[in-house]
């Protein structure tokens, strides 16, 4: 089942038919359950992989031995990386994010646009952006970019000075 996001909120545990029961669940190294006996998996634990997971029913007085086996995938969470720049007051500069699929940025204020892993920021003040990545599985993770502006360098020459034509 899945794919499920490392270190997602809420942990996947299987669903029976009525009438069924859970044994006791295992798998390769890597997969983590929370509880053996209930199947629950550790997304924040476990590994990304593809994992098969076997679930082992012992007899009873009202249920034969038996074995059942499902495959789960766990993807990664993207590593998204985003440059950040300083500009100068009514300047701009392009904000490149990278390491997943699609993006998403906030808050839109001095963007050129909201999506994609370009876009052009021109905000008149400092503003921290917050820019989310997705992968195709549907993982996503995010990063703060900061684009600084300042008011530039203040240029003073000094007083005025007269010179005369012709003289030393």
């Amino acid at each position: 089942a899945g794919p499920y996001c490392q270190g997602a909120a809420q942990n996947p545990v299987p669903i029976f038919p009525q009438g069924s029961i859970a044994g006791i669940f295992s798998s390769s190294d890597g997969l983590i359950f929370i509880s053996t006996t209930t199947g629950e998996i550790n997304l924040l634990a476990s590994t990304p992989g593809t994992y098969t997971v076997n679930n082992s029913i012992e007899a009873n007085d009202l249920f034969m031995a038996d074995s059942y086996k499902n495959t789960v995938t766990i993807s990664s969470k993207p590593v998204v990386t985003v440059n950040f720049s300083q500009i100068c007051k009514g300047g701009s500069t392009i904000l490149t994010a990278c390491g997943a699929n699609t993006y998403t940025w906030i808050p839109s204020y001095g963007l050129s646009s909201i999506t994609g892993n370009a876009v052009i920021a021109s905000p008149d003040v400092t503003t921290s952006y917050t820019i989310t990545g997705t992968t195709s599985s549907g993982c996503s993770n995010y990063v703060i970019s900061n684009v600084i502006v300042s008011d530039g360098p203040k240029i003073d020459a000094g007083n005025d000075i007269t010179i005369a034509p012709y003289s030393s």
